[in-house]
């Protein structure tokens, strides 16, 4: 079985390569998503494909620069976690109705492993929230920007 998806998670990344390639970013975002699905299946079955599964990842979250429609949700994500401070993911999945749920929570996924959103959780639910803005330095002006 773990042959059969990493031979799926192989074919998936060369499609969103030639995908991107192409110009066509929802067609290589799709294909990344599979990607990253079979390498995680794989990866639950032998511990040994993580480092696949991580490289994956890294490669999606490299293309999500390019990806409009990524930038998009993440850009609806945060200005609904602004309007409501501190909402329940399952209160926010109810917020972004015009997306798919399955995009949103890459989009979460994503956007928590790159700071851009903050998780706690919460008795059965997780808090979501936006990370502070950035620190002012008092030297001319100039902005110091924190790593989240």
């Amino acid at each position: 079985m773990e042959l059969l998806l990493s031979q799926s998670a192989e074919y998936y990344l060369r499609l969103a390569r030639e995908s991107f390639r192409l110009n066509d970013p929802l067609g290589a975002r799709m294909a990344y998503l599979l990607c990253i699905d079979s390498w995680k299946k794989a990866s639950r079955i032998h511990p040994l494909f993580m480092g696949q599964l991580h490289a994956a990842e890294e490669e999606y979250r490299c293309f999500d620069r390019f990806d409009y429609f990524y930038k998009g949700i993440l850009h609806d994500l945060r200005t609904v976690v602004l309007s409501y401070p501190r909402i329940a993911q399952t209160d926010l999945m109810e917020r972004m109705t015009q997306y798919h749920p399955r995009d949103v929570e890459y989009t979460l996924y994503f956007a928590m492993k790159e700071g851009k959103i903050l998780f706690q959780r919460e008795g059965n639910d997780y808090i979501l929230r936006l990370p502070k803005e950035p620190a002012k330095s008092g030297k001319s002006g100039f902005i110091r920007f924190s790593r989240n």
